[in-house]
């Protein structure tokens, strides 16, 4: 069996991801995590514009950012999340007195959209609430 897994340890950020376009898309399962970890950002931080093939959900556990989708801008702060849906083209940044420290996690899968939406997440509304996150 190949080795899949990859982790990276970073200065400010650690991360886990598996290669999935290496080995095809996988038909018949219901969650498949892409890659996942956390960040303690740089002011000023950015990411995209991008689309992905995946979703990707941050939990923001500290500070604070703003994320810009379909030309609108949401500031996000602590306690709350935000979802990069597949498809959309996005781009996000960390405050520059104050930025982010957060977590987040990527996925796909037969069951994906319906757990987006179950969520609470929508293309409108990309934000949502988060309370009780443990550090």
């Amino acid at each position: 069996m190949k080795e899949r897994r990859k982790v990276e340890l970073l200065d400010t950020c650690d991360y886990y991801f598996e290669e999935r376009e290496k080995y095809g898309k996988v038909e018949g399962i219901g969650l498949v995590l892409d890659f996942c970890g956390f960040e303690h950002c740089r002011p000023r931080h950015s990411f995209g514009p991008y689309a992905r093939s995946n979703y990707v959900i941050h939990f923001v556990l500290d500070g604070e950012g703003v994320l810009e989708y379909e030309g609108k801008r949401k500031q996000i702060s602590k306690d709350q999340s935000f979802m990069l849906l597949a498809g959309e083209t996005t781009t996000y940044w960390a405050d520059r007195s104050n930025p982010w420290y957060y977590c987040w996690i990527g996925f796909h899968g037969d069951m994906a959209d319906k757990i987006v939406e179950s969520m609470g997440f929508t293309k409108e509304n990309p934000v949502v609430e988060v309370r009780n996150i443990k550090k």
